[in-house]
């Protein structure tokens, strides 16, 4: 059995990777000051290690992750937060303005969130395997690429992303401070 150490994607709730953990110079370090002062010294500096993390206001991110495990956005959050969008003066077509009101849309906004919630990779966002057939139908759609750029070489969806980022924010906000359900 590895140790817990060597096990990080495991704690912090991502996909395990196929790598090999190679201990690190300074841990060499840490087993000579071991040595020269006596494993009393070590056992009271590992048992201070949590206390400081704690002190150190660190973002708990396997709690984020197992939080949005089966999660996606609300639809009482989304539906207004598309009109919200599709409400701009924007030059979209009808039909990339009706994929916006697809429950694909809405798994991959919540993949969005996940990515700034969790600061993980899409790929190991749970949305991404759970609904793979609808992004994957999401991502054939003709007007996929027409929404990227608006023809004048802007991003017609930063809009968006920056009411994603923000609703994040919140969202993160209530996983650390333990006030979603």
């Amino acid at each position: 059995m590895e140790a817990h150490w060597a096990m990080p994607p495991t704690f912090l709730a991502c996909p395990p990777t196929r790598r090999r953990v190679t201990a690190s110079p300074r841990g060499g370090l840490v087993l000579r000051a071991a040595e020269e002062k006596g494993l009393d010294w070590l056992d009271k500096t590992l048992l201070k290690i949590p206390d400081r993390l704690q002190e150190a206001g660190l973002i708990d991110y396997r709690h984020r992750r197992e939080t949005l495990q089966n999660w996606l956005i609300p639809k009482p959050v989304w539906t207004p937060m598309t009109s919200k969008f599709l409400s701009q003066k924007l030059r979209l077509s009808p039909a990339i303005r009706e994929l916006f009101t697809t429950e694909a849309e809405r798994i991959l906004d919540s993949v969005v969130v996940w990515t700034f919630v969790t600061h993980g990779p899409k790929t190991l966002a749970p949305q991404m395997k759970k609904y793979r057939s609808a992004i994957k139908q999401r991502r054939q759609h003709p007007t996929w690429k027409t929404f990227i750029h608006d023809g004048c070489g802007h991003h017609s969806g930063q809009q968006l992303l920056d009411l994603l980022q923000a609703y994040a924010e919140d969202l993160a906000h209530q996983i650390d401070h333990r006030l979603l359900a």
